[in-house]
């Protein structure tokens, strides 16, 4: 019985799209322990791509193949570099004052919130394969370590109008913090 909030099996998706066949998830279903997807995907009954492809077809998102796409320069900045190398996601495109971001996994719920709690702005989610997003990365490797190689290369400094209204800059060291009305934050090289 199909109704509006069906959500279809992994195992069904992967046979609709001529993936696997009946036998091979059946035999999947009784041998083995863990997901089904991570099963196929051990047995070589299904590439990372097909899985990656199924998920996001479960997910009602849509699958991105990657091949050629590396991290544009400005879309690190929007999350972070050591975040997006730490749990293997691809700040994608932002449009519309929307980021878009590729995970692996649509259903890690811990990722979703903690990229919906670092990100300002509002996030549409894409999936590719494991394999697709680790290529991405280490093509962007060297853009990142650039980007970190310039913001290193700047100090954080606090311009604060005085009484007489001149300016006078307070230097900031890193994680040094300070209680200042109004401040207007300049990068100063």
């Amino acid at each position: 019985m199909t109704t509006p909030f069906h959500v279809p099996r992994l195992g069904e998706i992967l046979i609709t799209k001529g993936f696997v066949d009946t036998a091979q998830i059946d035999h999947a279903l009784k041998h083995g322990e863990g997901k089904i997807g991570q099963r196929l995907l051990d047995d070589h009954q299904v590439t990372p791509e097909q899985l990656a492809e199924g998920l996001a077809t479960q997910a009602q998102l849509p699958y991105l193949e990657l091949s050629e796409f590396v991290i544009p320069p400005h879309l690190f900045s929007e999350i972070g570099s050591d975040f997006v190398y730490r749990y293997g996601i691809v700040p994608y495109a932002l449009k519309d004052n929307r980021l878009t971001i590729i995970i692996a996994d649509p259903f890690d719920g811990r990722l979703l919130n903690l990229i919906q709690r670092l990100t300002l702005r509002p996030v549409q989610y894409a999936v590719s394969s494991p394999d697709m997003i680790n290529q991405v990365l280490e093509r962007s490797k060297k853009t990142s370590d650039l980007i970190k190689g310039v913001s290193d290369k700047f100090d954080l400094a606090i311009v604060v109008e005085t009484d007489e209204g001149s300016e006078q800059v307070l230097a900031l060291d890193k994680g040094q913090q300070q209680a200042v009305d109004s401040p207007v934050i300049k990068l100063i090289n």
